[in-house]
Formats: C-alpha cells, structure tokens, sequence
C-alpha cells in the first residue's frame, strides 16, 4: 500500500515545468520528490510517500506512484536522484578500486546480481561505492531527462564535515525502520552506515554503542538529529545525560517549506540539503 504523507505545492507549479529541476530521494520504504525553481533557489513542491514494509518494490508499483504524485507529472529539464539503500561503503580513496568495492560489497551484503555497482566522491579523499536497483535505475532513466544517480551518503558526508565545531560529532537522520548515521571525530570523517531498528530502544543502544565506541565525551559531545525523532519524546530524554548538546539539526527554509509548517522542521532537513 502507498501512502503519500506529505504534500506541498506552490502555485507556480501550474506553469511551464521545463524550466526547472526534479530531485527524487528513494529508500526502502520512502520516495520524496521535490521540484525547484533553479534561477530562484526555492522548493515550488515537496511530496513524501511511503510504502508497507516488505511489499512490492518501487518499480512493481511505479504506476500507482505516477497517478498519486503531482510533481511526476511535469516534464523537467534536469533530474537527479538520491538513492538511500543501505548497500553503501566509504572507502579511502587510495585504496578504491572498481573490483575491490565489488568485493567489499559483496562481503558485507551479499551477492546482489539485481544490484547496479556505482560510486562517486564521498568528500576529499573517500569514495563511496553503492548498490542501486538495476531495474528501478533503468526506469528512472525513461522517466526522466538527463538524470543522475548518486548516494544521500555523499550529502551526510558534506554536512558532517562543514563547521567549526572540533568536538566529537554523531548525525542522525531517522527514517521509519532506519537511522542513517555518520560520525566525526578527531576532525575526519569515521563512519557511514545505516542501522535498522524496530522501537526506541534499538535507536539507543546504536547510539550509546556508537558514542562508547568512538570514546565520545559525554560534556563534549555533540549529537545531530534530523528525521523521525521528537523533542521531549522517551528516546530524547534517554539520550540527554549521554552528549553535551542534542542538536536537531535545520536549515533556513523557502518556498514551499515557509508557507507549509505543519511538521517539524527538522522532519526534513536532510532532504531540504538536496535542494540547496
């Protein structure tokens, strides 16, 4: 079953859409579209979807999609694509070779031979190699015009890695089953990976093992939250004593994003950075 959350729309929406670019950010479970106004810097449409856990994959019920979403209706001159699959590895550039990510993956995960191999810098210094549906890549690619495919890796990896903050840093973005999480210490990038949880308590141990992990000082330490997680729910009461400062983590909004404020705003901070 699709189920579409979130809708925003401006009404500009209803002139010529070539002009501007089509952003998708696929997972497991979710497919957010976004559309923005390239000359003006605004989001003109957001749309949040999810689908049952364990159902039919996106490419079975791509049809279904199409006839709910407004922003796919549009034929765009530009389009890019977000993949956030699990399957996904930083490695240091050094070390990166086609073959040997193969490996790696294959290591981690399994062999996967629906899976198309990809990669792409990370930041200076760290590739990220990633497995990305072979037949959802495929129709995408009919869907739309000069697409591009990359991993929401790459923008977790930017984001951890901008400011000044020298304290150790743990950035969480919650979606509905998974954390994806990236860590900062000693000023480098130390991990990119993707926890699947079931209730709060999962989400607690991850980070209390992380932060243990990484030796986090717990008057130092700087936790960034985005996503599915509430201020003042359980789980941010439990977190509190364990990092020197809980962030949730935003961005200054436009478009569709000023005139709409019935979630959150860190609901959808890690999106609104694909559209920056």
């Amino acid at each position: 079953m699709l189920t579409k959350t979130t809708a925003y729309y401006d009404a500009s929406l209803q002139n010529d859409a070539s002009a501007r670019k089509l952003i998708l950010a696929i997972g497991e479970e979710e497919w957010i579209c976004i559309v923005k106004d390239p000359e003006q810097h605004s989001v003109l449409g957001f749309e949040f979807f999810e689908k049952e856990k364990n159902t039919a994959g996106w490419n079975d019920i791509f049809p279904e999609l199409q006839a709910q979403s407004t922003l796919l209706r549009g034929k765009y001159r530009d389009s890019e694509c977000w993949f956030l699959d699990k399957e996904a590895l930083p490695i240091p550039a050094d070390r990166f070779s086609v073959t040997a990510a193969e490996s790696y993956l294959d290591l981690l995960y399994g062999e996967n031979a629906g899976a198309e191999l990809r990669y792409e810098e990370a930041v200076p210094g760290i590739m990220l190699a990633y497995r990305i549906p072979r037949k959802l890549h495929e129709l995408i690619t009919r869907q739309t015009i000069l697409y591009s495919p990359h991993h929401i890796y790459q923008v977790f990896a930017k984001d951890i890695l901008q400011g000044e903050i020298q304290q150790p840093v743990l950035r969480v973005h919650l979606l509905k089953h998974r954390m994806l999480v990236a860590v900062r210490a000693n000023g480098q990038l130390q991990l990119l990976q993707t926890f699947v949880y079931t209730g709060w308590e999962d989400i607690l141990y991850h980070l209390v093992h992380l932060a243990e992990k990484f030796s986090f000082d717990r008057i130092q330490s700087v936790l960034q939250v985005s996503g599915e997680m509430e201020p003042g729910s359980q789980l941010h009461l439990q977190l509190q004593p364990l990092f020197g400062l809980i962030d949730f983590t935003t961005i200054e909004t436009d478009g569709v994003f000023q005139t709409h404020t019935d979630q959150p705003a860190h609901r959808f901070t890690l999106f609104q950075k694909l559209a920056v």
